[in-house]
């Protein structure tokens, strides 16, 4: 979320008075309002450090646990993190 925050200041902003009002978690509201995700802005991220696939695969997916079963403990540890 702090990646949508600081670049997309306006738009995030939207985005989460919307959810907040509308009774939306940060992610779905986001997608509504902007077209995409902490979730995917993520991904854009980890995809320019090179980080491995799995990991960014972990990053996409972290709220969609089923996605990607084979990669179980590192979408739980990316949620996790994403609640701290």
């Amino acid at each position: 979320m702090i990646v949508n925050c600081m670049a997309f200041p306006a738009g995030f902003g939207r985005a989460i008075l919307k959810g907040a009002a509308e009774g939306f978690p940060p992610h779905p509201a986001e997608r509504t309002s902007m077209g995409f995700s902490y979730c995917e802005s993520g991904q854009v991220f980890a995809e320019s450090w090179n980080l491995p696939k799995d990991m960014r695969a972990a990053i996409s997916s972290h709220h969609d646990l089923d996605r990607e079963p084979g990669l179980a403990t590192r979408v739980a540890v990316v949620r996790l993190s994403d609640l701290l």
